[in-house]
């Protein structure tokens, strides 16, 4: 399934907004960065989504 151009983008925009929503963490462009000492943690959250790709195909 090809997810390049706008669904690339949809489904990128909807993890980072569930990483941040559901983890109580900042939006990527907000967090600080993760090498260095300037801004102090970046706060970031993870979302992990599991796809089983056989629920795709039409195989019996």
């Amino acid at each position: 399934m090809p997810s390049g151009g706008y669904k690339g983008f949809g489904i990128g925009l909807m993890v980072e907004l569930f990483a941040a929503a559901m983890t109580g963490a900042t939006l990527g462009i907000h967090a600080s960065p993760f090498s260095g000492t300037s801004g102090g943690p970046p706060r970031t959250g993870q979302f992990f989504i599991a796809c089983d790709p056989s629920l795709t195909s039409n195989s019996c």
